[in-house]
């Protein structure tokens, strides 16, 4: 039998840990085995052998030269898609490819055709190539069927944008428990890695443009300078002062300082269990945007629930005169240095504004604007940063870019869009 020893993936990165949870849980609740992944990845190119007359160094010349101008690979996690081959079922996370990746993918795959053979169809027909991260293969039909209930899936949804719209009017039926999340959120993955004999070959860094070995691409230091040349080059850290000379009022919510899990649970682009790198980049962007002259409505839950030091201690590090509507995670922190608020309701240029934590702690048929934070990244269709249909904005850290956004700027949005259709925004 030919062998196929090389594989080219790529490495989810920042939101690999929000996807494990979805797989290991499947795979612990079933006792699945080889039918589930370790850990969650997605196949590029491959598997593949290198035709005689070139080398691995060739493979990576090729995938290089078609990252020469690429900083990031973006695509969409959207939900869940399923196929019934037979070979058995496999369910999987659906992916949507931004056009750069897409055309990355295309063009490194057509190039990688004149080096090596494939194992693949989809490398020969790059156009069609199926975007999924598998959570569960090989399955047979009533194993297939009871893990598609699992994870509350009713039947097959269209691909890509058709999803998105099926989404809106497509309601999976109650269970007993509660219903499984079906994620849709985004992603830029920041290395593709290069396996041979499924061990780490190469991995390739966009951001740094260089390969790094097998033990400098499984080092966490080093992944840890790639994310944060991500969250540079995003403008997710922001390294210095940036005060404008006159008075601002800035929101946000959630950061939920000293909280490790909330970098797993909303894919935020820190390394995993050390949370004292995020807090000192959110109080840093905070202090770097806010004055102390400047006010802030802050919408609650300041730090997590596993946070070892108290809100007090970390509100004594933010500028600005904070008014803080209270959150469902303030309860749990000592708070002295300020007295909380359930809702603030006032009004900026003729436009009604409810500042509250939890949208779903609004008047029904409310008639101003709710800005809103609780609903984090994890709820995008019903809950994305801008829904004028329902007149709602979503100023959780992870949807604003971890920094406290200018309410000016949030009118200006409302005045300017407040009569579209609903529309995704992150």
């Amino acid at each position: 039998m030919k062998s196929y020893p090389y594989l080219l993936e790529l490495r989810i990165g920042h939101a690999k840990q929000k996807l494990n949870a979805v797989i290991r849980d499947v795979k612990d609740h079933f006792k699945l085995t080889y039918e589930s992944p370790d850990i969650a990845h997605m196949s590029l190119y491959g598997p593949f052998t290198i035709k005689p007359g070139y080398s691995f160094h060739d493979v990576k010349t090729v995938i290089s030269r078609n990252a020469r101008n690429i900083s990031t690979l973006p695509y969409w996690i959207d939900g869940y898609d399923h196929k019934l081959n037979p070979n058995g079922g496999v369910i999987v996370f659906r992916i949507v490819p931004s056009d750069s990746f897409h055309d990355f993918l295309c063009n490194t795959s057509g190039d990688l055709q004149k080096c090596t053979i494939s194992k693949s169809e989809w490398d020969r027909n790059p156009e069609n190539h199926w975007y999924h991260v598998t959570i569960a293969f090989h399955l047979k039909k009533q194993r297939y069927q009871q893990i598609l209930q699992y994870l509350n899936i009713e039947k097959a949804t269209p691909s890509g944008v058709l999803s998105r719209l099926f989404s809106l009017f497509f309601r999976v039926p109650q269970t007993d428990r509660k219903p499984y999340p079906s994620y849709f959120f985004p992603v830029d993955a920041l290395r593709i890695t290069l396996l041979r004999n499924s061990l780490i070959g190469a991995e390739y860094d966009f951001l740094s443009r260089r390969w790094y070995g097998r033990m400098e691409a499984k080092s966490g230091i080093n992944f840890g300078k790639t994310l944060q040349n991500y969250r540079v080059e995003k403008g997710f850290e922001i390294s210095r002062p940036v005060h404008l000379p006159e008075t601002q009022t800035y929101v946000i919510g959630d950061l939920h300082l000293g909280h490790a899990n909330i970098i797993k649970y909303c894919a935020r682009p820190f390394r995993w269990k050390q949370p004292e790198e995020m807090d000192g980049v959110l109080i840093k962007n905070w202090n770097n945007l806010v004055k102390k002259t400047d006010s802030v409505y802050f919408l609650g839950d300041l730090c997590g629930p596993q946070s070892k030091i108290n809100a007090d201690r970390y509100f004594r590090y933010l500028n600005g005169k904070i008014i803080w509507i209270k959150g469902n995670h303030d309860d749990q922190n000592y708070i002295s240095s300020v007295k909380l608020a359930e809702n603030v309701e006032k009004e900026y240029n003729g436009i009604k504004i409810l500042f509250t934590h939890d949208p779903k702690t609004a008047p029904n048929n409310y008639e101003g604007w709710v800005i809103h934070g609780h609903e984090h990244n994890n709820n995008l269709r019903m809950y994305p940063f801008f829904n004028p249909q329902q007149r709602r904005i979503n100023v959780s850290a992870e949807v604003i870019g971890y920094k406290p956004v200018p309410l000016p700027d949030l009118l200006q949005f409302i005045s300017a869009r407040k009569d579209t259709q609903f529309v995704f925004d992150t």
